[in-house]
C-alpha cells in the first residue's frame, strides 16, 4: 500500500522514526492500529452509554 503525505507531516514523521530506529512504515502502521483502536472504542463507549441511558 503507498499513501500520499504532505510535506510538512513527512517531516514530522521522520523524527519519531529516528528516535525509535523504526521506518516508516512500522510507525505509520502503529499510528493506523492505534486510531483504528480508538475510534471502535468511542463506538462502543457510544453504545454502552445510550444503553445506560435508557
Amino acid at each position: 500500500m503507498r499513501i500520499r503525505l504532505d510535506p510538512d507531516l513527512e517531516t514530522r514523521l521522520d523524527r519519531p522514526c529516528r528516535q525509535t530506529d523504526r521506518n516508516r512504515s512500522d510507525v505509520v502502521g502503529e499510528a493506523l492500529r492505534r486510531q483504528c483502536n480508538l475510534l471502535r472504542f468511542e463506538r462502543l463507549r457510544d453504545a454502552v452509554l445510550l444503553f445506560v441511558e435508557a
